[in-house]
């Protein structure tokens, strides 16, 4: 359970564009095409933004000690 904690610790460090789209998209279980239209944002745009919110995650979970296993 303390890698769910520390995984959402992660996710509420991104900035609000990526946390956003973090949140719909695996907490919330909607596709790219949903969350595209609830954002009014291109689904190319929601796709760059998932790329780079999980790119920002492991740099977060890296640096908090966790390894290539925990990402």
């Amino acid at each position: 359970m303390k890698e769910h904690s520390e995984l959402y610790d992660a996710v509420r460090q991104l900035p609000q564009m990526y946390r956003i789209v973090i949140h719909l998209y695996y907490y919330e279980g909607y596709s790219v095409k949903e969350i595209s239209r609830i954002l009014h944002i291109k689904e190319s745009t929601i796709q760059t933004r998932l790329m780079r919110s999980r790119e920002k995650l492991k740099t977060i979970l890296k640096e908090d000690g966790y390894g290539p296993e925990a990402v």
